[in-house]
This record gives C-alpha cells, structure tokens and sequence, in this order.
C-alpha cells in the first residue's frame, strides 16, 4: 500500500537498484536498457502479485479453475503500479526505461517462464540464462597438490585449457554475474530488515539499516572497468 513503511522502503530499494543498473549501462558497462527494465519488470510483478492474490500467487496458474481472472487482476495492478512510478516526477530518469505495459497474455507468459525455471533448477540445469551464471573457479590462493608439487589454481586451469565451459577464462568474472550475486546478497539482508521492522516496529532503524545496505551495494558493485565487461 502506498505510504506504507514497507513500501517505501522496497520501492527506494528497487528505485536504487534500477540506478546502478543504469549507470553500468551508460558505462557500456555489459549492461543495456532491457536490464534496467527487466529490474522494474520483477517489482511491478511481484506487488502485484500479492495484491492481486492476496499473496497466495497459485491462485494465477495457467489452467487452474479462474485464473484467466486473477492474471487479467494481476496485470491491472501491474499497470497501476507502473503508471505510479511514470508519474512521479523524481524518477523522471527511469522513465525511458519502464517495461510495457502488461496483458492477461503477458502473466500468463510470466507464469511458465517461472515454472520452467523452477523445473530446471529442480532437475539440475540452470534456472536462469547461462549468461548470468558465474564461470566455475576457485579462489586464486588455492592450491592444488599434484605430485607432491603445488600448482595455483591458474595453473590447474592453464593445464586444462585456461577456460571455463562457459567461455570465460578461469579468473574472470561475468560481470553481469558478479552484479546479480551483489544485488542478490542485498535483496536477502532487505529481507531481514524487514523482517526484524515488523518484529521491533522499529522504522528509524529499518531506515538506517536501508541506507546502509544501499551504500553497501554500491560499494561492492562499483564502475566496472572494460576489462570485466
């Protein structure tokens, strides 16, 4: 609900977040706009998820009796919440980068989208695209003992070829990974933020713990230079 403290506080998060994205993209950073979009798209869909379904988001399956409804709800709130956000002149710099509006259609799309990647993971493939997953590495102070010789893990890697399946060569990081690991650290420390505001009612503090959070992960994710991208 607008005015809400928790709210505000996941709209500046997301608001914040959307930013940095945006940054990287005018950097040429390995980012484009559909990135910033795709991070507006995911808030605007799970408020109004739980909204539109009272949180119980089942309730929208494809193929489950009166779900044609409950997704033509949720795409109505979505669009509110989306004009929410276009209106207000503050976020004047994230307006180019707003998702579409959406379509009954577009939640149904939504809905298998997310079922064939919770199906993936289930099954052991990889539940996002391969482009956001990290290149499988060790740390570069590992040791490897082969012979009774010890070898860096650059070595091993150099030995095996120098490259992980994924491309990248050992030792580089995607940085369209590294980002998604730093926003997803954030999104978990917000979540225990909130989760001790509604134990303690305690709104100064969840400000504070918020600000500090955000400044984290622009600390941590920080420019990225031509090399990473």
């Amino acid at each position: 609900i607008q005015g809400n403290a928790r709210y505000e506080v996941y709209r500046q998060a997301v608001v914040d977040m959307a930013r940095v994205v945006l940054q990287q993209a005018r950097a040429s950073a390995g980012f484009g706009s559909r990135d910033v979009s795709d991070v507006l798209d995911s808030y605007f869909m799970d408020l109004a998820s739980i909204a539109a379904t009272n949180d119980d988001r089942l309730l929208g399956v494809p193929g489950r009796g009166g779900s044609t409804q409950v997704r033509q709800d949720i795409a109505t709130v979505y669009n509110a919440y989306r004009q929410l956000m276009h209106d207000d002149p503050a976020l004047s710099d994230l307006r180019p980068h707003l998702p579409p509006l959406k379509t009954e259609a577009d939640v149904a799309a939504d809905y298998r989208l997310l079922a064939g990647r919770v199906a993936a993971g289930l099954l052991g493939g990889a539940s996002v695209s391969k482009e956001m997953l990290p290149p499988p590495q060790r740390p570069a102070t590992e040791t490897a003992h082969q012979g009774g010789t010890e070898a860096t893990s650059e070595a091993v890697a150099d030995q095996a070829g120098g490259s992980s399946r994924s491309g990248v060569p050992h030792g580089g990081v995607n940085p369209r990974s590294r980002v998604a690991r730093e926003v997803s650290d954030f999104g978990r420390r917000l979540n225990r933020a909130l989760a001790g505001y509604h134990s303690r009612r305690d709104p100064q503090a969840l400000r504070n713990d918020l600000h500090g959070y955000v400044r984290q992960l622009l600390e941590d994710v920080g420019p990225l230079g031509r090399a990473e991208a």
